[in-house]
């Protein structure tokens, strides 16, 4: 999102307060098995600024609910970086967030879907090498509800997409939603957080 800070979503990190001290913010990742050019900025184990000097920190929606995913978004506050480290992460091109309220708009000729998912847990457990990516077409929350089981709550601040041949799937929640335009141009329009049988997001 910017040099400083990083949109994803509190579901990726499950609903505890305290996270994995393996956890890890990643500049520059494309391949699991090549570090080549990786920044790694270690991410402290609690919510929130408190104790956590030197290290990137989340801070979730304050009105997130767990029990619907409403307001599942995050942001992740990067440390003050040495000056060498700085020049690495503004050399990252950030994708322009979405500045329109009215979406999808006609402009928009697809949207896709960016995340380290699995490929498959049937009948084992496939983890993606690279960065795996999906597209997907907008459609209308009423379209959507009419599509998913009752236990999921869809609210006129979220986004609903589909594609029948695509999907996401677990471990793709927090990645980035990005629509293009027939001008090549990409906005980010929201990250991924929930879906039924990843049809529908």
């Amino acid at each position: 999102m910017s040099s400083t800070s990083l949109l994803s979503s509190i579901d990726c990190f499950t609903d505890k307060n305290r996270f994995s001290p393996s956890f890890a913010i990643d500049f520059n990742r494309y391949a699991q098995n090549d570090n080549t050019d990786v920044l790694r900025i270690p991410l402290c184990q609690t919510e929130g600024s408190a104790g956590c000097n030197g290290l990137a920190y989340v801070v979730r929606h304050p009105d997130y609910v767990h029990a619907t995913t409403k307001n599942d978004i995050a942001l992740i506050i990067l440390p003050a970086l040495p000056p060498i480290v700085q020049a690495v992460v503004a050399n990252i091109p950030n994708v322009a967030l979405n500045r329109n309220g009215i979406f999808p708009v006609p402009e928009i000729q697809w949207l896709e879907a960016f995340g380290w998912g699995l490929i498959s847990n049937k009948p084992n457990v496939v983890e993606p090498n690279e960065i795996q990516t999906a597209k997907f077409v907008a459609v209308t929350n009423e379209f959507c509800k009419s599509r998913m089981k009752p236990k999921y709550v869809i609210t006129n601040d979220m986004l609903c997409a589909t594609n029948p041949q695509s999907e996401t799937a677990k471990g793709d929640s927090g990645g980035p939603l990005v629509a293009f335009d027939f001008n090549g141009m990409a906005y980010q329009v929201g990250v991924v957080s929930f879906g039924e049988d990843g049809k529908f997001f």
